[in-house]
């Protein structure tokens, strides 16, 4: 239900994304703009070129658009917050705990074949099945759509069609 609503009413869970945004920049004390190149340094593993710092104020500040490092990053913070309750002892997090926070992008070798593997597999099933489906039915005449066959058309025996 929350995937529907969020589909449905993207510009509220955007404006939601904003306020938190915010409220962890408020949170570090330091402004947006930073925080929004701390978060492309910490998704990225480098720092803004000028030309993306331009398109990304235009894209944050203008449009009003998250882009997904600055909405995961700061929720990571906002969520650390809510559990270990950052305002109450503002020490116990700083800016340079970000380090701490490690982005796991890395996808499992393991589980990457196993998905893979069991796509192939559904794949080759269904094309087997699709032949087996034709071969049953009879040969179509065309390898273009619609798939008639012989008894469809009306053909006799004797003749030859040209997929045989």
């Amino acid at each position: 239900m929350k995937f529907l609503k969020a589909f449905l009413c993207s510009d509220v869970t955007n404006k939601q994304d904003r306020a938190m945004v915010t409220s962890v920049a408020n949170l570090l004390d330091i402004g947006e703009f930073q925080f929004l190149q701390i978060a492309f340094r910490h998704w990225y593993g480098r720092e803004m070129q000028p030309y993306e710092q331009d398109e990304f104020f235009h894209d944050v500040f203008i449009l009003g658009k998250t882009p997904t490092f600055l909405r995961h990053l700061s929720r990571r913070i906002y969520f650390g917050d809510v559990e270990c309750n950052f305002h109450e002892q503002p020490s116990r997090f700083n800016i340079h705990d970000l380090n701490s926070l490690r982005v796991n992008r890395s996808i499992d070798v393991r589980n990457f074949v196993k998905i893979i593997s069991l796509l192939l597999g559904v794949l080759f099933v269904f094309l087997l099945l699709a032949l087996y489906t034709v071969r049953y039915d009879g040969h179509c005449t065309t390898y273009f759509p619609p798939c008639l066959t012989d008894n469809d058309l009306g053909a006799k025996e004797a003749e030859i069609s040209p997929l045989h």
